[in-house]
């Protein structure tokens, strides 16, 4: 099965994709997925086998997620062992990884660590473990806490729709906001009109945009109701308008 952003990125394209590979799990088949590099341009590549294992979990709501390595997990550089067990990524943890210098290869434990991140927010399990090893899967899945590096998934639950708003939809712009619609859509609220700064992007109604504050810090991505021509009309108008309603807005954690 070959898959691209588009794939992801078109809601009406991943719930396709979604159905055909719940079909094709239901019917005990094991589906082959791979990038369609045919079709692929660069803008809209994935750049690494990674990251499209991890979306891929996503769209399933896989039980776990096993990525195979040339390493038996995260190595700890302080004590040449390997972690575990993690439950956050931070930014120590970060820097244990390194990209991969072979050139065969894209990524490396970088680009795991960031498939890891996806998985976690997405309430699956993520274990990196060494691929060369004999009867590896079965390591995996009977002993996960000795097999590799186990990630822990977050406390929160995302629902469906807004996993694919912050895991796949790629923005068409951004949409600047002042504090005070900032706060509001950290507490849940819809974005109005009448919080918006500035804009930029050429997007349409129905789109979605990346959020970001007067800093330029990205902190939220949603679907507009409206497009950039329209949006720049009303933006900063005491007439409030819903640029996004809090049901199709999802805040980065």
């Amino acid at each position: 099965m070959l898959l691209t952003w588009e794939d992801f990125q078109e809601r009406r394209r991943y719930l396709n994709a979604k159905h055909t590979l719940e079909a094709l799990l239901k019917l005990k088949s094991i589906p082959v997925i791979n990038e369609n590099d045919t079709v692929s341009v660069e803008e809209i590549k994935f750049g690494d086998n990674d990251r499209l294992s991890a979306l891929v979990a996503n769209l399933v709501d896989a039980d776990i997620l096993i990525i195979l390595s040339d390493v038996e997990g995260l190595l700890d550089p302080a004590s040449n062992e390997v972690i575990r067990v993690v439950d956050n990524i931070t930014s120590s943890i970060e820097k244990m990884a390194s990209s991969s210098d072979k050139a065969t290869s894209v990524g490396g434990m970088k680009t795991k660590l960031s498939a890891a991140a996806i998985a976690m927010e997405s309430q699956i399990p993520c274990l990196i473990v060494d691929g060369k090893k004999r009867n590896a899967l079965e390591l995996a899945l009977c002993s996960p806490l000795t097999a590799g590096t186990l990630f822990v998934p977050a406390d929160m639950r995302l629902p469906a729709r807004k996993k694919w708003l912050i895991f796949c939809a790629r923005p068409k712009g951004r949409v600047c906001v002042d504090d005070g619609a900032k706060n509001a859509l950290l507490a849940g609220k819809s974005l109005l009109s009448v919080g918006v700064v500035d804009l930029s992007g050429n997007f349409s109604c129905g789109d979605i945009v990346e959020i970001i504050d007067k800093r330029s810090l990205s902190f939220a991505r949603g679907k507009v109701n409206f497009s950039a021509e329209d949006l720049n009309k009303i933006k900063g108008k005491q007439k409030m308008k819903e640029v996004i309603h809090r049901d199709n807005l999802v805040v980065n954690r």
